[in-house]
């Protein structure tokens, strides 16, 4: 597991969930139910955004920094910080996460 979420409960209340709703005797479950309701949750919730790329600002990729503009800033990203959001949260929930690159 390299998960390095900080906070899991902030994020699913990010993405319109709470952790009450996918538990199961005291652990988040690592269903396709689950998957399917945070992948959801995820891309209705935090927009596509490029605002950093056009005031030319660099874009980080570290975890916490991706964390921290996407699910405590309340911001949108770029499609890689979505996607290493989704990762780290899925990895923090047990999944086991491939990141996989395409054009």
């Amino acid at each position: 597991n390299n998960a390095n979420m900080k906070n899991l409960d902030h994020y699913l209340s990010r993405i319109g969930l709470t952790s009450s709703q996918q538990l199961q005797d005291g652990e988040l479950k690592t269903d396709r139910a689950t998957l399917a309701l945070i992948m959801d949750g995820q891309s209705r919730s935090v927009a596509f955004e490029n605002f950093d790329i056009v005031m030319n600002k660099t874009i980080s990729m570290s975890c916490s920094d991706v964390e921290k503009k996407l699910v405590d800033d309340l911001r949108g990203g770029y499609c890689w910080e979505q996607n290493t959001l989704l990762k780290i949260a899925l990895e923090e929930m047990g999944y086991f996460v491939e990141p996989l690159l395409c054009r």
